[in-house]
């Protein structure tokens, strides 16, 4: 069962810690070990959350208010932002309560625009593993105040772990030494004749001419690409066209306020440091200058030779019109008629400017459309996200673009659509898991209604056939590598993240074959826990969601086979799962299958067909059921989901309290698998039918089930 908060300390956290004595708290950080082109327009952000003495695991939803307007949160409503002091120096001063603990991490972006308020699902800015103190759970940063007995406290500089698979809190990227230790960095993008596989970056320099520490003007220091030592699993960045190194200068070396001159340079790899640069920059030699008693410090990034990346010039004018349908984020609770829906199209420069069109709903259907006319190019991709508008705050879609071939993570989340004429229309329509033109989706962030046992299901067929057809499915935090079908059915199978109570554990670890060992972690194929058929590969786990402890009703999650995570295939690393409970009715049930957050590279399973590249050889994980409609009462849609257990004619009838048929909803062959349709409160000839209590009849094989329907107008 789901861990319950301490209720006692949960008001304490919401009332009493906006009027308790508070400590200002000044955080410092050092982006240096950053893989990305963080500058004046980027942010650093704490998120985290403060620990009760008991211990704590935390959902994604949860928000602790330190003082009035300081809001402590694992997502994007923190509002503990550091301010860039100078070059890769961030900082700030925040009240934390008196005696408090936290734990917490730096999430940072190179742009604003790609970090907004409410991004429970924002992965690609985390920074890597922590060597936790004792009392924080998790790999994660820790404050303790618990023995603190002053006003104000300034911590220990801080570098974000973007170089690291694991590091200490307050680790340094290179080994002290008795020098003056300088950290160089340079970023090679520009200049496009550089090959990594026969080149390699190094800087030379000196002070007047001479020598001075490891710098020389004869021969080269030679600096480390990046993502050489950034691991996947240390962080959700490209690092690759970053390179940097420490170079040392013995303090009595040093001539306070005479600049120490020097530029970068391009070898040959097979050369020896002090051959001639294959290229050396052209440009006015760089210069730094060092004060008596200088402490180590890193130097701010920059573009080899200056040159900065041309902005992108669009020259076509088009006009764009979306078509969405809502239906599927109607039917999973993640939006509402009432809710405002919102294209913003020309991320990532594909377009001048990003332009939002407010879109509207087209009759009493579930489609909205909008049209909005962009600069951009024609021949050219364009990318496009949906957001929801509800209550003040806006909600950006769930969307994965597993077709994605570009680098950027951040651009892999938006959708794409090639430009091709003006006008032109774009229809995202597919009730599908893999389409790119597929429904939109959104995570409901509201508490949840009421208790609610909600039954977690995953199906692992799609694993066990894409390991039969070759593929390896890798641990990327572990060991736990799947290369054989027969693994998939005898590991066994962990469900992990916030809708357990949280990523980590009593002994602080992600993921691995401990979590097997876990009451909520560990899921069943063996008839109990909710699983409804044993040694099925259909695994189960339950959990009781309540208002009581600030549940929500949008919960994120992710499998692992024996407690690996090995789910997401190649780039899995932070794309999880995310479903909306039904807090309608005292009982849930959300089904998945293993791999939908990349199906791509899932190739022997259909997820639209639930079935495989080979015979099926697993039998089915479902049973025939006919789910109450949702909403009900409704005016005029409503959705109905319904289960199939195996192939087979489905009929779905819609009658008035008379008897008499309404319309036919369903009369086809459907694979097994789950469904939803919609009705719109019209008779057979799409006219509107009256107020009243209606029935819905599912017939599919031997199964007969009947549910009541009330329209209102």
């Amino acid at each position: 069962m789901k861990k319950v908060f301490i209720l006692t300390f949960a008001v304490m956290l919401c009332r009493g810690f906006a009027q308790a004595q508070t400590v200002n708290v000044t955080f410092r950080c050092n982006v240096a070990t950053v893989p990305d082109t963080m500058g004046e327009n980027s942010m650093v952000q704490l998120r985290g959350t403060v620990i009760t003495p008991a211990g704590r695991t935390v959902d994604d939803a949860d928000t602790d208010t330190l003082a009035p307007g300081v809001h402590l949160a694992w997502n994007g409503y923190s509002t503990m932002f550091l301010e860039q002091k100078a070059g890769d120096y961030w900082e700030a001063t925040f009240p934390i309560p008196a005696g408090a603990q936290l734990c917490y991490k730096f999430f940072t972006n190179a742009s604003h625009d790609t970090v907004y308020s409410g991004a429970d699902w924002e992965h690609r800015g985390w920074e890597a593993s922590i060597n936790k103190p004792d009392y924080v759970y998790g790999t994660d940063r820790g404050l303790d105040l618990s023995t603190f007995a002053g006003s104000d406290t300034t911590l220990p500089l801080q570098f974000v772990n973007g170089v690291f698979t694991i590091a200490d809190q307050f680790f340094k990227p290179y080994v002290e030494t008795d020098s003056v230790d300088i950290w160089f960095r340079v970023n090679m993008q520009t200049y496009e004749a550089l090959s990594p596989e026969t080149h390699i970056v190094g800087v030379r320099g000196g002070m007047n001419g001479a020598d001075i520490g490891d710098l020389s003007w004869d021969r080269t220091f030679l600096l480390t690409r990046e993502n050489k030592h950034t691991d996947s699993g240390a962080a959700n960045y490209d690092g690759k066209n970053f390179w940097s190194g420490r170079v040392r200068i013995a303090n009595e070396d040093i001539v306070p306020g005479q600049p120490i001159e020097y530029l970068f340079v391009v070898m040959d790899v097979a050369d020896a440091p002090d051959a001639e640069p294959y290229k050396i920059e052209e440009v006015e030699n760089r210069a730094l200058t060092l004060a008596e008693g200088q402490a180590d410090t890193t130097l701010h990034w920059v573009w080899f030779e200056n040159i900065v990346p041309p902005p992108i010039v669009h020259g076509d004018n088009v006009k764009m019109t979306f078509t969405a349908d809502m239906a599927r984020a109607i039917q999973n609770r993640g939006f509402s008629y009432g809710d405002t829906l919102e294209v913003r199209v020309g991320y990532f420069s594909t377009a001048s400017q990003v332009l939002t069109a407010t879109m509207k709903r087209q009759g009493f259907t579930s489609y909205y459309k909008g049209s909005v006319t962009v600069k951009t190019t024609i021949g050219e991709y364009v990318d496009y996200q949906y957001y929801s508008f509800k209550n003040a705050r806006d909600y950006r879609e769930i969307y994965y673009n597993f077709y994605y071939e570009g680098e950027s993570t951040g651009e892999s989340e938006r959708r794409q659509v090639m430009v091709e004429e003006s006008p032109m229309t774009i229809a995202d329509t597919l009730s599908s898991q893999i389409e790119s033109r597929r429904m939109p989706i959104f995570r409901n962030v509201s508490e949840i209604a009421q208790d609610v046992l909600v039954t977690f299901t995953c199906d692992l067929r799609p694993a066990y056939y894409t390991v039969l057809a070759g593929k390896i499915l890798e641990d990327v935090q572990g060991n736990l590598n799947i290369s054989d079908p027969e693994q998939v059915l005898t590991l066994g199978l962990a469900m992990n993240g916030p809708a357990t109570g949280s990523w980590s554990n009593d002994i602080g670890a992600d993921w691995g074959s401990h979590l097997l060992t876990l009451d909520n972690k560990r899921m069943y194929d063996d008839g109990t826990h909710g699983d409804v058929a044993a040694n099925d590969t259909v695994y189960s786990i339950q959990f009781t969601f309540t208002p009581d402890t600030g549940d929500v009703v949008g919960q994120e999650f992710k499998f692992g086979i024996g407690g690996g995570d090995n789910e997401g295939g190649e780039g899995g690393y932070g794309n999880n799962h995310i479903e909306n409970i039904d807090d309608s009715q005292p009982e849930s049930f959300i089904h998945s299958q293993f791999g939908s957050i990349n199906p791509v590279f899932y190739s022997g399973w259909n997820y639209d067909t639930r079935t495989g590249i080979h015979e099926p050889e697993i039998r089915s994980a479902f049973t025939f059921e006919l789910n109450q409609n949702y909403p009900n009462p409704f005016n005029p849609t409503t959705s109905i989901a319904y289960s199939v257990a195996e192939p087979g004619q489905v009929v779905m009838t819609v009658y008035n309290v008379m008897g008499r048929r309404v319309r036919t909803l369903v009369d086809e062959e459907k694979n097994a698998g789950q469904y939803t349709v919609q009705w719109h409160g019209t008779d057979q000839n799409d006219r509107l039918v009256g107020t009243g209590l209606y029935f819905v009849r599912i017939e599919a094989g031997d199964f007969v089930k009947t549910r009541k329907m009330m329209l209102l107008k």
